[in-house]
C-alpha cells in the first residue's frame, strides 16, 4: 500500500507554530509598552487578550506561557530594581530592555513548547490512522474470504449452517497464517493463493497476505499474464528484474513496483487447481532453496484445501440427508390425496430446488394422464396446466410410466423441444429435467416431474434421493386413494352412490347451526318406493337393486344443486333442501314424484313401473331440532302411504 506523505503535515504545523509565536510576540510587545507608559496593571488587558486568542485557537502551551509572562511583567518593577540597582536613569534605561528580554524569552519558550505538543499530536494521529487502516484491511480481507467460503455458494447450491462457515473460516485462517509466515520469511510484498473452479474456469483469490490493497476482487482470467504461463506449462515460473509498471501480474488491479516474482502451480493428480504466487519489491531474485520452500508450501495449501473440501462435502451430505429424512417423515404422516400431492412436491424441494414441479396420475381406463398438481413459483402461467389431461403419447411422462424408469438419462435436457407432457404443454428453456415414475405394487400410477433452468442440478446423488422420494410418494398417493375410498365407503351408500344415513345426519346438524344463525327456512323430504317388497319378491333382488339405483339417480337429478339427497335405509330416501320454504319444498317433491313415475324397468314379462310417496316438513315451523323435524317428515310420508301412495304430503296438512 502507498504510504501517506509525511512532509506536508509537518510543514503545515510548522507554519501554524511560527504564526502563533509571532502573535504572542506582538501582543506581549503591546503589553510591554503599556507597562512602560504606566503602571504594571495597564498592560494586563493586552496580555489577557493574547491568552484568550491562543485559548480559542487551542494553542494551550502558548497560552500557558503567555499567562506566566503576564505574572512576571506585573512584578517586574521590584525585580528589575533588585537586578540593576537604584541608579536613577540607569534603571529607567535598563528596565524596558529587561522587560523586552523577558518577553522574547517567554515567547520563544512558548513556541518551542507548542511545536513539541503539535508534533506529539501528529505522531499520535498517524499511529491511530495506521491502526485503523490495518483493521479496515483485515476486515475487508475477512469479509471477502468469508463470503467466498460460504457453503451456499458451493456446488449444487447446497446451503449449510453457521458451524460449517466457522469451520471453513478456521481452515482459511490456517492458510493465511502460512502465507503470512512465508511473507515474513522471504521478505515478500504479496503472497496469494489463486484458486480455480475447474479446468476451464477463471481463477480467484482464495487467501492472501499482502502489503497492498491493490488486489483484484473478482475473477482472474487464467490465460492472461504470467499466471497464464504457469497454468499452461504446469511448472514454476520465476522472474527477476521485472520492468516497472508491468501488467503481467494479473492479480493486481494496477501495476505495482515489484521486480521479483515466483509462481508455483497447485496440482492434484495432474489437474491444476490453483497457483501460489509471491513477489518482492527490490531485494535479490528468488533462489532455488526459496523455490523449493514455496513448492512445499503449495503442497501444504493443497492438503489443507483438500481437508476443507472433504469436511464441506461431509457437512453437505449430512445436511442433505437430514432434509431427506425430514421429507420422508412428512410423506409418511399424510392421509388425504390433497396432503399427499403437496407433500410429494414439498419433499422433492427439500432434496433439490426446482423451477417447475408436477405430479401426474394415470387413468388406465381412458388411457390418459392427468396433471393433478403443478407448482411453478416463478412461472405462474405453468400453474394453469393443473387439471390438464393428455393422451398416452411419446412424451417423457408416458415413456417413464411404460418403462418404469426415470428419464432423461443423467437428468439433462439434450435436445431442445423435448416433449414432457404433450405437444400443447411443453417445458422449453429448461437445462435440467427428471421424470420419475411413481411405482407401487409393480405398477406405475403416475410420475413426479422436476425441472430447473440451471444446468446439472440433478446430479447422481440428487437423482438417487429423488428416486426414493418418488417411491415413497407413490406409496403415499396409493394409501391416500385407499383412505379416500374408505372414507367414501364410510359415508356413502355403496349401491346408490348417495350419502348414507350417518353422513346425512352430520350435514343436517351443520344445516341447523347455519340456519339458526341466518334464520332462513329449510326443509326435509322423506321418500319411500311404493310396494318395493313386492318387487323383490316377484322379480328378485337384482331387479330390486336396479330400481333402487334408478330411483336414486332420478332423485339426484330432480333436486336443486344445493340440495342433498341420501339413502335413509332400505327403500327409503331423504332430501335436505337448503334455503327453501314450504312452497319450494312441495315443488321439488312433486317433480321427484313425476320423474320417478315416468321410469320403466324391463323385466321378463314386460315393463315394470314404480311410484314413490313423499312427506315434507319445514324448519322451524314443523320442528326446531333435527329429531323432531325428521319425525314430522316421516309422519307426513306415512300419511301419503295411508292416503293411497304416489303423492306428496306436508306435515302441516295432515289435520286439514
Amino acid at each position: 500500500m502507498k504510504r501517506p506523505d509525511r512532509e506536508a503535515p509537518d510543514e503545515e504545523f510548522d507554519e501554524l507554530s511560527w504564526r502563533s509565536g509571532m502573535v504572542v510576540v506582538a501582543l506581549a510587545s503591546v503589553a510591554a509598552a503599556g507597562l512602560r507608559l504606566g503602571s504594571s496593571l495597564d498592560g494586563i488587558p493586552f496580555i489577557y487578550a493574547a491568552v484568550v486568542y491562543l485559548t480559542a485557537r487551542q494553542r494551550w502551551p502558548a497560552a500557558l506561557v503567555t499567562t506566566l509572562a503576564a505574572a512576571l511583567f506585573v512584578w517586574s518593577d521590584p525585580l528589575a530594581a533588585e537586578l540593576v540597582g537604584s541608579g536613577g536613569q540607569s534603571i529607567e534605561f535598563r528596565e524596558p530592555l529587561l522587560k523586552t528580554a523577558f518577553l522574547l524569552g517567554f515567547a520563544g519558550l512558548g513556541h518551542i513548547v507548542q511545536r513539541k505538543s503539535l508534533r506529539d499530536t501528529e505522531e499520535q494521529r498517524r499511529a491511530d490512522f495506521e491502526e485503523y487502516r490495518a483493521s479496515l484491511l483485515q476486515r475487508a480481507r475477512e469479509y471477502r474470504l468469508l463470503n467466498s467460503a460460504r457453503p451456499d455458494s458451493g456446488t449444487d447450491g447446497v446451503r449449510s449452517d453457521l458451524s460449517v462457515i466457522d469451520a471453513v473460516e478456521a481452515v482459511r485462517q490456517g492458510i493465511y497464517e502460512r502465507l503470512y509466515l512465508l511473507k515474513r520469511t522471504l521478505n515478500c510484498h504479496t503472497c496469494v493463493v489463486l484458486w480455480g473452479s475447474g479446468e476451464g474456469g477463471d481463477l480467484e483469490i482464495r487467501e492472501l497476505a499482502s502489503d497492498s490493497d491493490n488486489l483484484v476482487e473478482g475473477a482472474i482470467e487464467r490465460a492472461r499474464g504470467v499466471v497464464g504461463s504457469i497454468v499452461r506449462c504446469r511448472e514454476p515460473v520465476r522472474l527477476s528484474d521485472m520492468r516497472q509498471g508491468s501488467r503481467g501480474v494479473t492479480y493486481y488491479r494496477e501495476a505495482e513496483p515489484i521486480d521479483q516474482f515466483l509462481g508455483v502451480p497447485i496440482l492434484e493428480e495432474g489437474s491444476l487447481l490453483g497457483v501460489l504466487c509471491i513477489d518482492r519489491i527490490g531485494g535479490e531474485p528468488f533462489s532455488d532453496e526459496e523455490v523449493e520452500l514455496v513448492e512445499q508450501m503449495a503442497d501444504s495449501v493443497l492438503r489443507t484445501l483438500q481437508s476443507e473440501r472433504l469436511f464441506r462435502s461431509a457437512e453437505e451430505t449430512r445436511f442433505e440427508l437430514s432434509r431427506f429424512f425430514a421429507a420422508s417423515r412428512r410423506l409418511n404422516s399424510v392421509l388425504t390425496m390433497e396432503e399427499a400431492l403437496s407433500a410429494a412436491l414439498e419433499s422433492a424441494s427439500e432434496v433439490a430446488e426446482f423451477d417447475v414441479g408436477a405430479v401426474t396420475l394415470c387413468d388406465d381406463a381412458a388411457d390418459e394422464h392427468e396433471i393433478v398438481r403443478l407448482e411453478a413459483p416463478d412461472s405462474p402461467d405453468f400453474e394453469e396446466w393443473e387439471g390438464v389431461r393428455f393422451e398416452d403419447n411419446r412424451g417423457l411422462v408416458s415413456m417413464a410410466v411404460k418403462n418404469e424408469h426415470y428419464l432423461p438419462y443423467q437428468g439433462r435436457v439434450r435436445e431442445a423441444g423435448t416433449v414432457v407432457f404433450d405437444e400443447s404443454h411443453r417445458l422449453d428453456g429448461f437445462e435440467s429435467l427428471v421424470v420419475f415414475p411413481l411405482i407401487t405394487r409393480d405398477r406405475a400410477i403416475g410420475t413426479l416431474v422436476v425441472a430447473s433452468r440451471q444446468a446439472d442440478v440433478f446430479g447422481t446423488r440428487r437423482r438417487d434421493m429423488l428416486g426414493v422420494i418418488a417411491s415413497q410418494a407413490a406409496v403415499t398417493l396409493q394409501n391416500a386413494r385407499l383412505y379416500a375410498r374408505m372414507q367414501a365407503l364410510a359415508s356413502t351408500d355403496e349401491l346408490t352412490g348417495l350419502p348414507n344415513r350417518r353422513q346425512f345426519e352430520q350435514k343436517l346438524d351443520d344445516a341447523l347451526v347455519r340456519h339458526r344463525r341466518t334464520e332462513r327456512p329449510f326443509g326435509l323430504l322423506m321418500v319411500d318406493i311404493d310396494h318395493f317388497k313386492e318387487v323383490n319378491d316377484t322379480y328378485g333382488h337384482d331387479v330390486g337393486d336396479r330400481v333402487l339405483e334408478q330411483v336414486a339417480a332420478t332423485l339426484r337429478a330432480s333436486v336443486r344443486g344445493a340440495d342433498m339427497p341420501a339413502r335413509w335405509g332400505g327403500e327409503e330416501f331423504i332430501v335436505l333442501l337448503e334455503e327453501a320454504d314450504l312452497d319450494d319444498i312441495l315443488t321439488v317433491a312433486e317433480r321427484v314424484r313425476r320423474n320417478v313415475a315416468a321410469l320403466a324397468f324391463p323385466v321378463d314379462d314386460g315393463t315394470l313401473q314404480c311410484t314413490v310417496s313423499l312427506g315434507a316438513a319445514v324448519w322451524p315451523e314443523d320442528g326446531d331440532d333435527d329429531d323432531i323435524l325428521i319425525r314430522r317428515a316421516d309422519e307426513a310420508l306415512y300419511h301419503s302411504k295411508e292416503s293411497g301412495r304416489d303423492r306428496v304430503t306436508a306435515w302441516n296438512q295432515i289435520d286439514s
